[in-house]
């Protein structure tokens, strides 16, 4: 049996349900908004960097690894791979990643940040780990981390009830949730 949550219509339900149904309550309509306001934030900062919002998650996730195989890159941050393909074109003329064919295989291609690019992510990061400070303050330090676990379940949870969804993006991390979390994946 699930929970009553208010404004949450269960399966099974529908017309007739006990309580009206609230968009502006519900937890697509919130996530989205919340989200919205989070890559709002985040583009103004970007844009006058010459970057997208997949642009900077490709250079946050590889500011956590020393080189990444552009298929792992692309799953790591959400992102088709023929996309990766054309951002990291786009960036590598920028200065701001490396790429190289593997020695090993060449089919493989190896994405690293170059010290511009490093600089790069670790301001924008530092900006975005801001943001959701500022927006997170209205929550006490344990309520924040507790939301944000939460969050992460309630991801874990939609994703297992989504068959045949690509890996990419049935992967969750089970790791600690920090600040910059929400921009993860």
């Amino acid at each position: 049996m699930l929970p009553v949550v208010p404004g949450v219509i269960v399966e099974g339900e529908g017309e007739g349900a006990a309580e009206p149904y609230d968009i502006e309550a519900s937890l697509g309509f919130l996530a989205h908004r919340l989200a919205e306001t989070l890559e709002a934030r985040l583009m103004s900062r970007l844009a006058p960097e010459g970057l997208t919002l997949p642009g900077y998650r490709i250079l946050a996730v590889l500011l956590t690894s020393d080189e990444c195989r552009s298929v792992d890159l692309a799953e790591r941050a959400g992102i088709e791979p023929p996309t990766v393909s054309r951002l990291v074109t786009s960036m590598r003329a920028k200065g701001l990643v490396g790429r190289r064919r593997s020695g090993r295989d060449a089919r493989t291609v190896r994405i690293w940040l170059t010290k511009k690019g490093r600089v790069l992510a670790e301001r924008l990061t530092g900006a975005a780990r801001l943001a959701e400070r500022q927006y997170l303050a209205a929550l006490s330090p344990a309520e924040a981390g507790k939301f944000l676990d939460a969050l992460v379940k309630v991801r874990q949870a939609a994703l297992a009830a989504m068959p045949g969804t690509r890996p990419g993006i049935r992967r969750i991390k089970s790791e600690a949730t920090r600040p910059g979390g929400l921009l993860r994946g």
